[in-house]
This record gives C-alpha cells, sequence and structure tokens, in this order.
C-alpha cells in the first residue's frame, strides 16, 4: 500500500483471495457447526431413547420381581432352593410358614443353614425325613417321599439342580398338601367297604328267608300231617313277611337316594296310629315275654295332619329295634311328649326305650349312616338291613324334626326323636257314650304292676269315672266285700298267687255274678280265650292299654255310643255273590293265587291274560262287571294303555267302572301314574288282602258280610 493510502493491483487480489478464502472457511464452519448440531441433537435422541428404554426394562423387571413374589406368596406348595451348602436361598411363603417363620420376614431364612432351621423348628422325625431326601438328592437323583405333619399329608420331590454347565447348585424341594386327597381316598374306601358289607349282610339277609322258605315249603309238601303242614305254612308266612320288609327297605333307600322319596300328608287319628304300631309289634314282644308300656301325653291333639303312614314306619322300626336287642322278660316303653304348639304348628317328641345292650359312642356315630350297623359283620349275632335307621332320620327330618339316641352299654338305650305336625280342628270328642248314668257306675281295676294301675287312675280321671284299684286278687275281693259288687272288673290275667281266671272263678261265684269281668292282658286272646270264658270272662282288652280302647269296651259293656266293632265285623270276608270282577292277569300263578284268596266272597270272577283282552271282554259285556283289578305290566298292551282304551268305550259304566291297579310298582309317581290314566285305587304286590277286601266293601256297597 502506499503512502497515500492507495492499495495496489496486487494487493488488493491478495485481499479478495483472503477474503474469498475466510467466507470458504466461514462456510466449512457453518456446515461443521450445523453438522454437529445434528450429531448433538441425534446424541440427545438416544439419550433419551435409551433412558426410556431402560426405565421400561426396570419397569418390566419391576414387574417381573412382584409377579415372582406374588408367586411366592399366592403358591399353596412348600417350595423351597438349597444351595450345595444347605443354605436356604429361595422359596414359597408356604415354605416359610412351614418351618415356623412369619411369611412376610422370611428374609431371616436367605443364607441360613437349612439343617439348623429344620431341627429347630420341626420335629425330629419330620427333619430327619426331609434332610433323608435332601441328602440322596445331592447325591443327583430325584427322591420321592410321603411326609406326614400332625393332621396334614404331604408328597415331596427333592431333585437335583445345576447351571448351564451342569455345576450342581443345590436341591429344589417342593412338598404338596395332599390331605384333603388322602381324606377323600380314605372316605371312598371306607364307603367301598361299608357297601361290600351291605351287600354281604344283605345277601344273607334275603337268603335266609328265602331257604325257610323254600325249605319249609319242601317239609310242607313231603308231610302227610296237617299239624307239620300248618306249621311249615306258618312259618313260610313269617319268612315272607321277613323278606318284604327288607325289599321295602331296599326300595324305600333307592328313592331316598335318587331324591325321589316324598311325603303324603292327610289326616289321622294320633291315638289310632300309636295302636297300630303296638298291634304290628306286639307278637314280637310276647315272643320274647317282655313288657310294653305306652305312655301317651293327653295333651296330644287327637286329631293330627301328617304322614302317618311313615310315621308308624319310624316307630315301628325303633319299636322293632328294642325288641331285638332287648333280652328276654326286658322292659320297653313307647313315650309321647307335646312340646310346643304355635298356630296349630306342633312340635311332639317320641321317645322309645329300652332295657337291651345298649350301644358304645363308637357305634351311635354310624347307627343313622345308610348301609351302616352297630354291628356290621356277618357273624353277627343280630340281623338286620342296617337301611331302617338311616330311613328313619331321612323320614324325620322331612318331617321338621331331628333323631337322636342316649345309651349306655348294657344299661339299655333310648331312641328318640321330634316331628312337627299340625293340629286339626273337630269337635270335642267324648270318650263315653249318651244314655247313660255314668255317675253310677263302679269300675276296679287289678293288677299287680302299679304302673298299669296309675294309668288306669289317669284315664278315669281324664274321661270323668270314679275307679277302685287292687294290687292283687285278695285286695279286690276285699273291695268287694268291703263296697259290695262293681258294675266292671278289669282284671289282669297273669298275677302272682291268685291270677286273673281263678279271681274272675271268684267273682262270678258270689252274689256278684251280674258283674261285667273283662280280662286285660298283654297274651294272645286265643291262648287263654277257652280257660278265660269257661271262667266267665266278658271281654278281652290287649295290653298296652289306651284311653280309647278302655273307654271303647265300656261303652260296649253298657251297650251306648261308639262301640267297638267285633273282630269279626271288622276283618270278616265280605260276602259278594252276585257280583263279578273282571281280573286283568298275565301270571299264571297271580290269577291262581287271587281266585283262591276271593273264593269265600263268593264272587264270580272271569279273567283276562292280558290288557288288550282285558277291553275286549269288558266292551262285549259291560254291564256284567262291577269292578276291574288291572295289572300295570302285561305283554302285548299294559294296565295303562287298557285302562285308557277302556275310560274311552262309548259303552255303560266306561267312565264310572271302579277300576283298581294291582302291581309291584309303589312309588309315589307309579301311583300318580296310576290315578292320571283313570284308574280309581292302587294295591302293591303282594297283596294285602285286608286292603282287597276293604276295597271291595267301598265300591260293592250293597254287599253284606259273613
Amino acid at each position: 500500500m502506499s503512502d497515500q493510502g492507495i492499495i495496489s493491483r496486487q494487493e488488493y487480489d491478495e485481499l479478495l483471495e483472503e477474503l474469498k478464502a475466510a467466507k470458504s472457511e466461514a462456510r466449512k464452519l457453518s456446515r461443521q457447526l450445523r453438522t454437529n448440531e445434528r450429531l448433538m441433537e441425534t446424541s440427545r435422541l438416544n439419550t433419551v431413547m435409551q433412558e426410556n428404554t431402560l426405565n421400561a426394562m426396570r419397569k418390566d423387571i419391576q414387574a417381573t420381581l412382584e409377579y415372582n413374589r406374588q408367586l411366592l406368596i399366592n403358591c399353596p406348595d412348600i417350595i423351597f432352593l438349597l444351595d450345595s451348602a444347605r443354605k436356604y436361598r429361595l422359596g414359597t411363603y408356604a415354605a416359610a410358614a412351614f418351618v415356623g417363620v412369619d411369611p412376610e420376614n422370611q428374609s431371616v431364612l436367605i443364607g441360613r443353614d437349612f439343617n439348623e432351621v429344620s431341627r429347630k423348628n420341626l420335629s425330629g422325625e419330620l427333619s430327619d425325613n426331609i434332610l433323608s431326601a435332601v441328602g440322596l438328592a445331592e447325591g443327583g437323583e430325584t427322591q420321592l417321599a410321603n411326609i406326614v405333619n400332625g393332621d396334614f399329608r404331604y408328597e415331596m420331590m427333592a431333585t437335583p439342580f445345576y447351571d448351564g454347565k451342569s455345576e450342581f447348585l443345590g436341591v429344589l424341594v417342593l412338598m404338596h398338601d395332599v390331605t384333603v386327597l388322602t381324606e377323600a381316598k380314605e372316605l371312598a374306601e371306607t364307603a367301598s367297604n361299608v357297601k361290600s358289607d351291605f351287600l354281604s349282610n344283605m345277601s344273607h339277609e334275603i337268603r335266609t328267608p328265602m331257604n325257610a322258605i323254600i325249605g319249609m315249603t319242601s317239609i310242607g309238601n313231603s308231610s302227610s300231617d296237617i299239624k307239620r303242614k300248618d306249621y311249615a305254612l306258618g312259618k313260610i308266612s313269617e319268612a315272607s313277611q321277613h323278606l318284604l320288609g327288607i325289599i321295602n327297605d331296599i326300595l324305600d333307600m333307592s328313592k331316598i337316594e335318587a331324591n325321589k322319596f316324598d311325603l303324603a300328608p292327610d289326616e289321622f287319628d294320633f291315638e289310632k296310629m300309636l295302636q297300630r304300631v303296638v298291634s304290628v309289634i306286639n307278637f314280637r314282644i310276647d315272643e320274647k315275654h317282655q313288657k310294653l308300656t305306652v305312655h301317651v301325653d293327653k295333651n296330644i291333639p287327637h286329631t293330627m295332619f301328617g304322614d302317618d303312614q311313615r310315621l308308624i314306619q319310624v316307630i315301628t322300626n325303633l319299636m322293632g329295634n328294642a325288641v331285638k336287642f332287648t333280652p328276654e322278660e326286658g322292659l320297653i316303653t313307647l313315650s309321647t311328649q307335646l312340646l310346643s304348639e304355635e298356630k296349630g304348628d306342633c312340635i311332639i317328641r317320641i321317645d322309645v326305650t329300652d332295657t337291651g345292650i345298649g350301644v358304645t359312642d363308637e357305634q351311635k356315630s354310624r347307627l343313622f349312616h345308610s348301609f351302616q350297623q352297630a354291628e356290621s359283620s356277618t357273624s353277627r349275632k343280630f340281623g338286620g338291613t342296617g337301611l331302617g335307621l338311616a330311613i328313619s332320620k331321612n323320614i324325620v327330618e322331612m318331617m321338621g324334626g331331628e333323631i337322636w339316641v342316649e345309651s349306655k352299654v348294657g344299661e339299655g338305650s333310648t331312641f328318640s326323636f321330634t316331628v312337627r305336625l299340625q293340629r286339626r280342628v273337630t269337635t270335642k270328642r267324648e270318650l263315653l257314650g249318651p244314655g247313660v248314668n255314668w255317675k253310677n257306675v263302679r269300675i276296679l281295676v287289678v293288677d299287680d304292676d302299679p304302673d298299669i294301675l296309675e294309668y288306669f287312675m289317669d284315664v278315669m280321671q281324664r274321661i270323668g269315672l270314679p275307679c277302685d284299684t287292687a294290687a292283687s286278687a285278695g285286695d279286690a275281693l276285699r273291695l268287694v266285700e268291703q263296697n259290695g259288687a262293681y258294675d266292671i272288673c278289669f282284671v289282669d290275667w297273669k298275677m302272682p298267687g291268685m291270677n286273673g281266671i281263678d279271681l274272675t272263678n271268684e267273682l262270678k261265684s258270689q252274689k256278684s255274678d251280674h258283674v261285667i269281668v273283662v280280662m286285660i292282658s298283654a297274651t294272645e286272646w286265643s291262648d287263654i280265650e277257652k280257660d278265660a270264658k269257661k271262667a266267665g270272662v266278658d271281654k278281652f282288652l290287649a295290653k298296652p292299654l289306651f284311653p280309647s280302647s278302655i273307654a271303647d269296651v265300656i261303652n260296649e259293656c253298657f251297650g251306648s255310643g261308639r262301640q267297638q266293632k267285633s273282630e269279626s265285623e271288622t276283618e270278616g270276608i265280605p260276602c259278594l255273590e252276585g257280583h263279578c270282577v273282571l281280573l286283568a292277569e298275565d301270571v299264571e300263578i297271580n290269577r291262581e293265587i287271587i281266585s283262591i284268596l276271593l273264593g269265600p266272597t263268593l264272587l264270580d270272577i272271569d279273567f283276562a291274560e292280558n290288557g288288550e283282552e282285558a277291553v275286549n271282554m269288558f266292551r262285549e259285556n259291560p254291564e256284567k262287571y262291577d269292578i276291574i283289578f288291572m295289572d300295570v305290566q302285561m305283554p302285548e298292551m299294559d294296565g295303562y294303555e287298557a285302562t285308557r282304551r277302556i275310560r274311552g268305550l262309548d259303552v255303560p259304566n266306561a267312565k264310572s267302572i271302579p277300576i283298581v291297579a294291582m302291581t309291584a310298582n309303589v312309588f309315589k309317581e307309579d301311583i300318580e301314574k296310576c290315578r292320571a290314566v283313570g284308574m280309581n285305587e292302587h294295591l302293591g304286590k303282594p297283596l294285602d288282602m285286608d286292603g282287597v277286601f276293604a276295597i271291595l266293601k267301598m265300591y260293592l256297597t250293597d254287599c253284606g258280610q259273613s
């Protein structure tokens, strides 16, 4: 540059080049800056992404750890890991609880020697069993074992575990609780054994009466002695009734297990229901010379609403057991009590007490279970199906009650149950009939049993009659001498010293020969009838005594009011001469039996061998028949279809003629099915001839009686 400030061309060019170079460098630096900025942004983004990835990984790890923790908390099995030095490394909460450590604080177990932990917190035998399995697993083999800890049962597996290089790291122990499975298995085995015992006993119970039936049939056939034949027939009848009872028990139990066991409630006379029970069981009591006492609570309503047939079944079963397990000359008591009543809803308790062999506490726990008995071996002394008490329990519970037993071995038992029955409002029942000045009637009761005398006094007070009592024949004669003749003397047959027949002779030989003597005894009337009538006994009253039966006898003596029908009137065979029955039955032996049994009624009987034949016979002569007995199961056309066809005929009497089902199908649904197709009545096989006669009397009302 010159002194005047003017630059030369050369200098200018040099400056221009420098400027160009500077601009080029600036552009280069600018590009580098932008590149660096992009690199920095990319790096920042990568860093953010890495942080996000790490955060996600941390969350996943935390979630996995939480799942693992929850797995350890919720796993019901006892699982834990031991390292090669048998130090506790990891385990489920159940494992911590198993060794006596709070699961929430199981970290105290980590690193501890398991030998020390187990021996400190577990029983010696349990610890030894686990450590033994662990020791064997350390040798390289998986070990299985069953572990018992008090009431708990476990299946244990101890197995070695390794790293990826097959280096031994320790032992994994798993213990699974199989207590419930074990108990279920034991229960199943017990149930199987019980049913096996039941089937074995059933075979014995069924074959025993069958053997008697077959054997006595052979004896009867081979004998020409009429008494021996009668004896064989009597035993066949007893065995048949026993076999029928077994079959009924099995059928009832099958209905219970199939949920088809129902009640059929109706109005019934409570006292007469008890009388029916006693009449069924009395002959067995008489056979063993036992004494039966019945106590009827006077507060129990006369007429009740409930299933009296099922109630009879329960009481009969309990009393049958009492007779069976009570020795000869033992005592049996049937007691009833009204526990409470609210709006006509009555809770009644019934007790059956005996002086028999009793039952143990262990036997009590099995008594009311299906297929079980107090004594179940086939060599047991006492027979039975083992179903009666289970059926009774079901019936009682369906009647809103409960059943239980109190007993001491060797001292007898009391079986008690409650039922809920409805009171039926009826007019007050007068036990004594009209037309007699009852205040002037004088009654004497003679019995050596103070309980009988006390019972008579209570009954006489209830029905409003004066009564004197004597504990012996001598006392009775002194009362007669002192007070004069009595109108009615109730005299026990079996008394020490002078018995009832001898006393009757004395009473009849005195001026009081107009006295009416009623013999009271638990003995069958047929056994003493000849001597009693010879002595002058006028009437017989069977023990145990009931208020209504006592009142009925008194009414009979004075010809008043509601008189008890004589045996011939209540149980006689009706005379049905002039009537004709159509009997549809496909089994020849059944037709023969019914024909013979109905022979004394003088009925005319036409037989049809199937339903179709019965329909045709009725269609051809509808006015000939007064009643139809219809078997249900027959070939070609069954009884249901035959009944439908008859009801649908356009002939006289088709809609009105009584049709009675005769069938072995006796379930409630079977009876309802018979009703649904138009049958009027149902008779179960084997036939109860009293039931047959009752139906004949009901529908053939113009008949007389023989």
